[in-house]
């Protein structure tokens, strides 16, 4: 049997969403603790810099 055939990009969404909170975390992990820290640092460094804040060291 074929699946149906998505009407809108919206049925479409649907038709490939993951079908409980235990799929989702599996397929989508939580970075690690590292990964994100390293991210806010990225974020702070160029928010900065937009800002034209000098760095503190």
């Amino acid at each position: 049997m074929t699946p149906p055939l998505a009407v809108s990009a919206f049925d479409s969404l649907r038709l490939d969403a993951v079908p409980d909170q235990k799929a989702l975390r599996r397929a989508y992990a939580l970075p690690s603790e590292a990964a994100v820290r390293k991210q806010m640092t990225e974020l702070t460094y160029k928010t900065q810099q937009f800002m034209a804040v000098p760095r503190w060291s």
